[in-house]
């Protein structure tokens, strides 16, 4: 996901809302075009707390890259 420039420290915020991160998560999909099913099955999985704790360290350690460049 890609997070942006300016507005990551809001972004991250967002994320941490688990009903706006699923919406981005699935337009972002949408976007690059993944079938409705698989969008299904990925917000499931990002249900988990396990798996959506890995995700927004993930996004954080890309965010922490866009601020050190």
């Amino acid at each position: 996901m890609n997070l942006g420039g300016k507005d990551v420290r809001k972004r991250l915020r967002d994320l941490d809302d688990e009903d706006i991160f699923i919406k981005q998560v699935s337009e972002e999909l949408r976007k690059q075009g993944v079938q409705e099913d698989s969008i299904a099955e990925a917000v499931d999985r990002l249900r988990d707390p396990v798996v959506r704790k890995e995700f927004l360290r993930s996004a954080l350690k890309e965010a922490s890259d866009v601020y050190a460049e």
